[in-house]
């Protein structure tokens, strides 16, 4: 969450019959401008650099016009709701909550487009391919983790399921045997992490807030030039 202050020389009277008043909604529009255009900002960020499934994070990403009158109590906020409240995390890293467990992390093969910067496909979403993992039963000749490993690999091959492997899921595009030698192609869907997980910082809201802060002054008197146009406190 950003709140703005605003420094500005609020001394000259540049031809208002009430300054006062004028001067009252003159830092009230700017403080208001000013969290706009860095929700903007921010929203731009988050497009660009996040991996997003809809529009729900963006939409949560939501500031606060100030109403007051009272020049000294005015402050816009800018931040994300608390339904998007792993955005704070994003913002400035360390350990996800409740993620001392299992988690599964999608690979590029499992995301659209093969891209590391797109979601998972829905078609590939865990919950869909835990229940299509391969796991016996097998032939009681089957001693060996090497021999079950590789008729798992030919059941799912054949039926369009999935492997699991240490710590990672697997799809089975293709298989053949020669001899003693297998060959499976692969493709990585998931690694399934244990222990907490550690979010590097990546930073979207402050630095959404650099340009309005820096504009503050030209807002303020963009803002005042607009009132004295209208007229009303000539």
């Amino acid at each position: 969450m950003t709140k703005f202050i605003l420094d500005i020389d609020d001394k000259i009277t540049p031809g208002f019959t009430n300054f006062k008043e004028a001067n009252i909604r003159g830092i009230r529009n700017t403080l208001n401008t000013q969290a706009a255009l860095t929700r903007r900002n921010a929203v731009k960020t988050i497009k660009q650099d996040f991996t997003l499934r809809n529009t729900f994070t963006v939409r949560q990403i939501q500031f606060d016009k100030t109403s007051e009158t009272d020049i000294s109590r005015m402050e816009a906020v800018i931040g994300a709701t608390k339904r998007a409240a792993y955005m704070e995390l994003q913002e400035t890293g360390g350990q996800r909550p409740d993620s001392d467990g299992r988690t599964a992390i999608g690979q590029d093969d499992a995301r659209i487009a093969g891209s590391g910067k797109k979601p998972v496909s829905k078609s590939l979403y865990m919950r869909r391919v835990g229940k299509k993992i391969v796991k016996g039963p097998f032939k009681k000749n089957l001693k060996t983790s090497r021999s079950k490993t590789v008729a798992a690999m030919f059941v799912a091959e054949k039926k369009k399921l999935f492997v699991k492997r240490n710590n990672n899921i697997y799809k089975v595009r293709s298989i053949f045997k020669s001899g003693n030698k297998v060959n499976a192609n692969l493709t990585h869907i998931y690694n399934i992490q244990t222990g907490p997980i550690i979010i590097k910082s990546e930073p979207w809201l402050l630095p959404a807030t650099f340009k309005p802060a820096r504009d503050g002054a030209n807002i303020y008197k963009s803002q005042m030039k607009k009132l004295w146009k209208d007229g009303d406190l000539i």
